[in-house]
This record gives C-alpha cells, sequence and structure tokens, in this order.
C-alpha cells in the first residue's frame, strides 16, 4: 500500500444487521495508479463494537489507515449524512493533528451524493405516496358513487 502514487480518497459506511446486533464499517481507497487509471481496493470490513460514536468511528478508521501505512497519503473522506460523522471527522481530525498530519475536516470530507439523492427520493416518494393515497381514495369514492347512481 505504501507504493501508491500520490494521495488516497477513502469512502466508509457502517451497516446493521436487521437484529441489531452486528455492526460493520467498510473502508474504501481510491486512488490513481501509474496510468492514472482509478483504482478501487475494499481496504477493510471492519466489526464495529458498541454504538457508532464519533470516537468510535475515528479510532476505527485511524486504526485501520495506520495498519496499512498510508495515514500519511489521506487526500479526503466520502461519508454519509449520519450526524455521527460530523463528530467522526472532527475527533478524526484532531486525532491526526497530533501525529503531524493535517487534516481538515470540512475541506476534507465529502458527503455521499448517493446517500443523499437516496434521502431526497426517498422524502418525495412519501409525499407523493400519501398524495397518490389520497387522489385513489377520491376516485375510488367518486367510482362508488357512479356505479350506485347508475345501478
Amino acid at each position: 500500500m505504501q507504493e501508491i502514487p500520490g494521495g488516497i480518497a477513502v469512502t466508509t459506511d457502517i451497516w446493521t444487521n436487521d437484529t441489531g446486533d452486528k455492526s460493520f464499517m467498510a473502508v474504501t481507497i481510491h486512488y490513481l495508479n501509474v496510468s492514472w487509471k482509478l483504482q478501487n481496493i475494499l481496504l477493510d470490513f471492519v466489526s464495529m463494537k458498541g454504538s457508532h460514536t464519533g470516537a468510535a468511528i475515528s479510532n476505527a478508521m485511524e486504526t485501520c489507515l495506520h495498519e496499512m501505512g498510508i495515514i500519511s497519503k489521506l487526500v479526503a473522506i466520502t461519508c454519509d449524512n449520519a450526524s455521527s460523522n460530523n463528530r467522526f471527522l472532527q475527533d478524526f481530525a484532531y486525532s491526526l493533528s497530533q501525529i503531524g498530519i493535517e487534516f481538515d475536516s470540512v475541506q476534507q470530507s465529502v458527503r455521499c451524493f448517493g446517500h443523499i439523492l437516496n434521502l431526497a427520493v426517498q422524502s418525495m416518494l412519501d409525499i407523493v405516496g400519501t398524495e397518490l393515497e389520497r387522489v385513489s381514495i377520491f376516485l375510488l369514492i367518486k367510482l362508488v358513487r357512479f356505479v350506485f347512481y347508475y345501478y
């Protein structure tokens, strides 16, 4: 991993199983190789114990990047809009500053567009779905009245 030319970008997300007793954090790195081809590697799949606090996420991320020897190559992190990620990015930036690595939690982080788009579509469907239910009920009442009136 140390041979990766230039910097790396990291994406991360946490999943919890249906029963809520197991959680995992995926850490994926993205970089350009010497031929300028984008490379994507699932770096780690970390079992997360306890709640997903910013400190817990920061510790897991720092451990993962340290073990792979690439923490100094970090350029940016992409994560979802979970509120704990705000604290994660702040804690992570502070932790890196303690070992002499600059990381700006605002300028070097990006929120995942896929997650943002999903939230927007889900919100829209909630509104449209409610309206469709009202329209369907209204049309059903009109249909019943029509059937009773003409038959």
